[in-house]
């Protein structure tokens, strides 16, 4: 296998790596949200809506990590037209 076959198929793996990342987000602030819904009733400050820091904190993540694929791709791309 070439060394252009490897990388393409590294890119692959990170993206398919951030689809699962993306699922389990959803999932998982999801039950997050869902619990939040159940246990407050009157709550109605802003800073007792605790599931909302995990989901930016994630969402922070998730930018981060499409950001470190798509140029680790594009490096990945110019090389391959360079060579």
């Amino acid at each position: 296998m070439e060394e252009r076959d490897k990388k393409q198929l590294r890119i692959a793996g990170k993206r398919a790596d951030f689809m699962k990342s993306i699922v389990v987000f959803f999932i998982i602030n999801a039950g997050f949200w869902g619990i939040w819904a159940i246990t407050s009733h009157d709550n109605s400050s802003m800073w007792q809506m605790w599931p909302l820091w995990p989901t930016l904190g994630w969402i922070a993540g998730a930018v981060i990590q499409y950001f470190e694929i798509k140029t680790y791709a594009a490096r990945v791309e110019e090389l391959n037209t360079s060579a």
